[in-house]
């Protein structure tokens, strides 16, 4: 396991990452893996809003998640040591977050014809359904990235609540992508 490193974002080269210490991290340190995914994930869903057509509901749902992704993306850079003081000094992912793809999950699920059949039902039908597809498999890259992450810092341990959202967000983008099907 390896030292997760602050990233001085003002001092970044090419080809290594220089950490506020001053050590120099190599790009496929897995904090490096993991934002990157990360920020993949917030441009397909930024680039999703053109396959939502009148969906607003949904478009503002996405908009509201994606805002989120902002501070995801410092929680992972600055990664605290305690993830209780920094969450009381932050704005980071938290259970209103999780509850609120719960909702969006629920009220998308209300209006999936056959929900029943969901479990076998792969495959897109259409452009729109398909990016949501391609959408919720980039999700679960990050958070596969995100597991390594975890999985090679020995300082502190990722806050819960951002596996969950992720892992709900994963939930929600497949539940979109059967919507847009129907």
């Amino acid at each position: 396991m390896s030292e997760l490193p602050i990233i001085d974002l003002k001092n970044t080269n090419y080809n290594k990452v220089i950490s506020t210490s001053g050590t120099n991290y190599e790009k496929n340190h897995p904090v490096n893996k993991c934002v990157t995914e990360l920020d993949l994930l917030d441009s397909v869903i930024g680039i999703s809003f053109k396959y939502l057509g009148d969906y607003k509901k949904i478009h503002k749902s996405l908009v509201k998640i994606q805002s989120r992704l902002i501070y995801l993306r410092c929680e992972l850079l600055t990664h605290p040591r305690d993830w209780d003081e920094f969450c009381k000094k932050s704005k980071c992912i938290n259970q209103k977050d999780i509850d609120y793809i719960d909702k969006c999950c629920n009220s998308i699920s209300k209006s999936i014809k056959d929900i029943e059949d969901l479990g076998g039902n792969y495959g897109s039908s259409g452009e729109s359904s398909a990016f949501f597809d391609y959408i919720e498999c980039v999700c679960k890259k990050f958070e596969i990235a995100l597991h390594d992450l975890d999985d090679n810092i020995h300082s502190t341990k990722i806050s819960h609540y951002i596996s969950e959202f992720i892992n709900k967000l994963g939930q929600y983008l497949y539940l979109i992508a059967r919507y847009l099907r129907d």
